[in-house]
């Protein structure tokens, strides 16, 4: 069973935390998060839960650790589908998070009989 804080916040929410921030285009590729320190304050967990969140998100691609910088967002941190855009788009009237772009896409006319 995973570690809960008293506050009920456990690696898990804080991750969820960063990784809604980053996918909704508030953290842009190559922003910094807060330290360690900063993120056990802000949500009232141990440094082991922010560690395990920050690995968490490691995994996932989202950041790196970048030394003395800390904990930085990836370049492509994310594959946004229609249905995220149209909620960030909702949420924040961004149509588009920092450094993405609409290129690489195809345009194809498709027939209603093709196999």
């Amino acid at each position: 069973m995973a570690y809960k804080a008293p506050e009920g916040k456990g690696y898990a929410d804080v991750a969820a935390h960063f990784r809604a921030l980053i996918k909704a285009g508030e953290l842009a590729p190559g922003d910094a998060l807060p330290s360690v320190n900063e993120i056990r304050e802000q949500f009232g967990v141990a440094s082991k839960t922010v560690s395990r969140a920050l690995g968490l998100l490691k995994s996932e691609g989202l950041v790196s650790s970048r030394g003395a910088l800390g904990t930085v967002v990836e370049k492509s941190p994310l594959v946004i589908t229609g249905a995220d855009r149209l909620n960030r788009m909702e949420k924040n009237g961004l149509r588009y998070a920092p450094g993405e772009t609409s290129s690489g896409h195809r345009v194809m006319l498709r027939s209603v009989h093709d196999p």
